[in-house]
């Protein structure tokens, strides 16, 4: 269908369905001077708006929007998967919701579907694949005076960078200034950059299964003059930004 077309299905503006093409949020194929928009799309657009939360607090979305997801992944489906993640986000449900509601427990859902061998390995990958990519689209600084300033990093051995990503949406969205390092980064690194940085924080970032010795964590909190903060993905965001500020705020406290 046109523009126009969705337009009216959305009961919006023609100009607010072509900010949303433009944005990602409702895919869509140019064909010469027009755009053309899948119906499935639209229907799609249709229902999350139609549920939107309000205040952005509680679960995400309902569970159809998991299921949905786990689908996506599944197909290696990415433009479906953006598209959704993308409608919740402008229908106004904060990143960190999005995160702890809706990207987590569909990776979840895909990694017992490995476990139950109705995936396969490579599958696993490219899910994990894409939901890093859809956690770096919520990964965007607020604007306001920043807290602070914080260091994420996966050291060695994290595994994949959505850990840190999380944490970085976390952390962003609670108004802090994150220097995002990525995962396997080694511990003298870590520790380099913050005395180049000078954080209030730095925070371990890796799942559980990669969480690294206690030796390699006694390196860090040994080697800089600010709280470390471990971090995996079991550990709700909110949580997570809770917990910073509160040992921040101890640190300074303290001094």
């Amino acid at each position: 269908m046109d523009l126009e077309r969705a337009a009216a299905e959305l009961r919006v503006h023609y100009q607010t369905v072509y900010r949303w093409v433009r944005d990602g949020i409702l895919p869509a194929m140019r064909i010469g001077p027009e755009y053309d928009v899948d119906a499935a799309d639209v229907e799609r657009l249709v229902a999350v708006r139609s549920g939107r939360d309000a205040d952005g607090d509680g679960p995400c979305a309902p569970d159809r929007w998991v299921d949905e997801l786990v689908k996506a992944l599944v197909d290696g489906d990415e433009r479906s998967a953006r598209s959704l993640l993308l409608a919740l986000r402008q229908s106004g449900v904060k990143p960190t919701a999005l995160c702890d509601g809706l990207i987590l427990p569909a990776l979840r859902a895909v990694e017992e579907r490995r476990a139950a061998g109705s995936t396969s390995a490579a599958d696993r990958l490219l899910a994990v694949g894409i939901c890093e990519r859809l956690a770096a689209l919520l990964a965007f600084p607020r604007r306001g005076r920043p807290r602070g300033t914080a260091i994420v990093a996966g050291p060695e051995p994290a595994g994949h960078r959505l850990p840190g990503l999380l944490a970085t949406v976390a952390l962003r969205d609670d108004l802090w200034r994150v220097h995002d390092l990525g995962a396997n980064v080694p511990a003298r690194d870590i520790v380099d950059f913050a005395g180049e940085r000078n954080p209030h924080t730095i925070v371990l970032a890796a799942p559980k299964a990669h969480r690294p010795s206690r030796d390699l964590l006694a390196t860090v909190e040994g080697a800089v003059a600010v709280p470390v903060v471990w971090y995996e993905p079991e550990t709700p965001l909110t949580e997570l930004a809770g917990r910073v500020r509160s040992v921040v705020g101890s640190w300074r406290n303290r001094g």
